[in-house]
């Protein structure tokens, strides 16, 4: 959740939370619900149901939720682990830092959760693309998850950034074969 309010920011929460899915997934002994499923879950609820409802109607024995705060160039991230039988919040976590530490703060936040389930840690990704790169992937995410014709074309436009920006930006390239594999179904070209 954006707890600044400042819709220029929902990118870092969309990228933290791919990010962790990505890290958590290769966690081994856990399952993961992938973002996209949540995300449809969510979206076909004709009220608005807590994020516990929903982990409890996919059939989730943990949720990972959180917010971010960005002021200026500094970040505060904060996260907790809830069962969702009891509601009860098992782990909780703040951390704090600049912006660009931000695949950092993601590392530890990660390797937390795995600790906390007793279970191995994910293996930190060697490359990490330039945050601007990764801020321009981030953004042609969120773009590009509202599946309409418009969104998916500025998402394109920022994955093709992001690479220009940085080239070994493989989320971006990733992006941008979501991205055709889309277009086709508008265009069939």
């Amino acid at each position: 959740d954006n707890l600044s309010t400042d819709p220029a920011d929902n990118w870092i929460g969309s990228g933290i939370a791919e990010s962790l899915n990505t890290d958590l997934s290769r966690v081994s002994g856990l399952q993961v619900i992938a973002r996209e499923r949540w995300l449809k879950a969510r979206a076909t609820r004709e009220t608005a149901s807590d994020a516990l409802d929903i982990a409890q109607a996919l059939g989730s024995r943990w949720l990972l939720g959180g917010g971010f705060q960005r002021i200026g160039p500094m970040l505060r991230l904060t996260a907790r682990l809830t069962d969702v039988a009891s509601s009860q919040v098992a782990w909780a976590e703040k951390l704090d830092g600049p912006v660009e530490q931000i695949f950092t703060m993601q590392d530890r936040l990660a390797a937390s959760v795995s600790s906390v389930l007793n279970l191995d840690r994910p293996t930190p990704q060697p490359i990490r693309p330039q945050l601007s790169a990764y801020e321009c992937y981030a953004r042609g995410r969120q773009l590009f998850e509202k599946l309409d014709k418009a969104s998916i074309e500025r998402a394109d436009e920022l994955y093709q950034q992001a690479i220009a920006i940085d080239p070994a930006c493989t989320p971006a390239y990733a992006g941008l074969s979501g991205m055709y594999a889309m277009r086709y179904t508008f265009t069939t070209d």
